[in-house]
């Protein structure tokens, strides 16, 4: 293998241990309660000293009812080994705890993972702070759920970001749906006011056949009046009609000409 080839396999190794580390902490702080909700934030930092080392960064803090500061710490390793970091870090909440008589801290492990060193340093903490240090051991199936909760949290997460990310797209397509519903109304009130005027024009032109025909038949004699009524349409057929073919009796022309022979086939009876 080569050194490349190292690398990136330790590259992953760290990732995926960062990553597990990352759920387990975020699964157990929800089980915990240590939620935004409950004014919990992560990676709190705290200064404890001038120089390199003395920066204290918790997993979660926030300040409790007294004013102090309540802490944990998240390790999910099966081996907390006693490096210069993590003695460190016991080393700086033995010192938040001195000074603030108001804190509160805890560490949250896999039972039986912590190397001698760590395990005397936590002990100590619990034996000069009784009431306001513990060490919290949990199962390897404890520790187990905690990390698909804490992968479903931060997938859920992921899917809020990746909808907060496409906040303008979607506002850009409510935007289009709006322009295009009010286009579908614009368009639907033209068409009424179109039949509105439709039906005003049909009105009048009604109105127009009933007055000539009313016109028409007052011109002829009384006793032939009713003869040409029955071969009348009604006007609102004649609204629908094709266009008549001149000379015909549909036209007024017609009419009057099949009335005007009624008339002399009446006047030749009489004689």
């Amino acid at each position: 293998m080569s050194a490349e080839d190292e690398r990136r396999r330790r590259s992953e190794r760290s990732r995926k241990a960062q990553e597990r580390g990352r759920h387990f902490h975020r699964g157990m702080a929800q089980q915990r309660g240590e939620t935004r909700e409950n004014g919990w934030r992560n990676e709190q930092k705290i200064e404890l000293g001038k120089g390199k080392g003395n920066t204290r960064v918790h997993d979660t803090a926030r300040v409790n009812e007294k004013g102090g500061r309540d802490f944990t710490e998240y390790k999910s390793s099966t081996r907390i080994r006693d490096d210069p970091h993590t003695l460190n870090q016991i080393r700086l909440d033995r010192e938040l705890l001195t000074r603030d008589p108001n804190a509160t801290g805890r560490w949250v492990t896999r039972a039986g993972a912590a190397d001698p060193m760590v395990r005397k340093g936590l002990e100590a903490l619990q034996r000069d702070f009784p009431d306001r240090f513990q060490v919290v051991e949990v199962s390897r199936a404890e520790a187990e759920k905690a990390r698909k909760l804490g992968r479903m949290l931060e997938q859920q997460a992921r899917g809020v970001q990746r909808e907060l990310h496409n906040v303008p797209e979607l506002v850009r397509q409510q935007q289009q749906r709006q322009r295009d519903l009010n286009a579908r109304v614009r368009e639907a009130a033209q068409r009424a006011i179109e039949r509105q005027a439709a039906e005003k024009a049909r009105q009048r032109e009604l109105a127009r056949i009933q007055e000539a025909r009313a016109q028409f038949l007052a011109k002829l004699p009384r006793e032939i009046v009713r003869v040409v009524e029955v071969g009348m349409p009604p006007p609102a057929q004649e609204l629908n009609r094709e266009p008549p073919t001149p000379g015909t009796g549909t036209t007024a022309a017609g009419r009057a000409e099949r009335a005007r022979g009624v008339e002399r086939g009446r006047e030749a009876r009489e004689r």
